[in-house]
């Protein structure tokens, strides 16, 4: 799977609200039936086996579709909406899978390719938020070998990502967006209308290839104006581990993590910051606790004891999102062990301001 960085939105974003305007170039179609395509992301491609085990978590869905419209190749059409506030008690969700759904009347051969961002911190109108995710998606299908449709109706696809256990899993927080960028040269092609949930905008905003604010559109009232689409995601630590210490004073970073603390096997820790930096991300472990606070200057409460096993440990800059990861094996010593960690943002071990600190899991 190959990830986008959409460098020109984050950089020229324009902020600020706009009125909803109707949009008279995009007229709805029809939908003359649906079908399902499956993209994993392990392979980059096409999965006709299936997505993963048939054990993905909804947490989030607008569907069923109400219809389709087509848009205009390289601009990017943002939908936002509101996940409810994680089990975890955590700030953010992590996603291990999505749903997003197009429609087209287009009968070429090469298929269709698709652009899809995700966004956290989104409330539209203008304010796109921080880019989470991207991914590209190329060779799609279309209408393809397919009957040949009259005006005004096409054929939408369903596309479930799998990102369960590929490393591209990632974070979003409450207010959300997804990006949907038409790559390719295809007439009538665009993205599903889904369902009013109680969680979304009866808007959608368009930004120009240049990553300029273009407006806030919408269909009038008789189709909500929102993108087809689910959201998938654990809401659990991984296995053998949990979460502990949350929303300690001045703690303002969170930690999160998936895979499992087993024999033979691995966990992935994510440390969202509090806000974007230059602070590097570290992770901090230990064979002891502690409920610690700092004060002034540091502002923090420290959970985790004394270091072990040669942390803390620098977390890596993911490219596209705005956290951090870290891979670590499994110790085949330390599958019994009660092991505590704990995500540092700045210096590291904790020697001087300024320095954020999250909560805890332990094994």
């Amino acid at each position: 799977m190959n990830k986008i960085h959409l460098v020109p939105l984050l950089l020229v974003l324009i902020a600020g609200i706009s009125l909803a305007q109707q949009n008279p170039k995009s007229p709805i179609l029809e939908q003359a039936g649906q079908r399902n395509v499956c993209w994993n992301a392990a392979s980059g491609g096409h999965d006709p086996s299936g997505c993963g085990d048939g054990g993905r978590n909804l947490i989030w869905s607008n569907f069923p579709v109400t219809g389709w419209f087509g848009v205009d190749t390289g601009y990017i059409y943002l939908d936002w909406g509101n996940l409810l506030p994680p089990p975890t008690g955590l700030a953010d969700e992590l996603i291990d899978g999505f749903t997003f759904a197009y429609g087209t009347n287009d009968h070429s051969p090469a298929g269709i390719d698709w652009a899809v961002y995700w966004f956290d911190s989104c409330t539209g109108w203008g304010n796109i938020g921080i880019q989470e995710a991207g991914f590209l998606f190329s060779g799609l299908p279309n209408g393809y070998g397919l009957p040949t449709l009259p005006p005004g109706q096409g054929w939408v696809w369903n596309v479930l990502v799998d990102l369960q256990g590929t490393g591209y899993e990632f974070l979003l927080g409450q207010n959300f967006g997804q990006g949907m960028q038409l790559l390719s040269s295809s007439p009538t092609t665009g993205p599903a209308l889904g369902s009013f949930n109680g969680h979304t905008q009866n808007a959608f905003d368009v930004y120009y290839p240049n990553g300029v604010y273009n407006g806030t559109f919408w269909f009038g009232t008789t189709v909500w104006s929102t993108f087809a689409k689910e959201l998938y995601g654990p809401q659990a630590p991984a296995a053998g581990m949990t979460y502990y210490g949350l929303w300690r004073q001045g703690n303002d970073s969170f930690l999160y993590t998936t895979g499992a603390w087993a024999l033979n096997d691995s966990v992935r820790f994510y440390l969202k910051p509090d806000s974007i930096n230059d602070d590097p991300g570290w992770l901090a472990a230990s064979l002891t606790a502690m409920d610690r606070y700092y004060p002034s200057p540091y502002d923090v409460t420290r959970l985790v004891g004394s270091f072990a096993g040669g942390t803390p440990y620098a977390m890596h800059d993911v490219f596209t999102g705005a956290f951090f990861t870290y891979d670590l094996a499994v110790p085949p010593q330390a599958v019994n062990w009660i092991v505590y960690f704990q995500g540092v943002v700045g210096d590291s071990p904790i020697s001087q301001p300024p320095v954020d600190l999250s909560n805890g899991v332990k094994s």
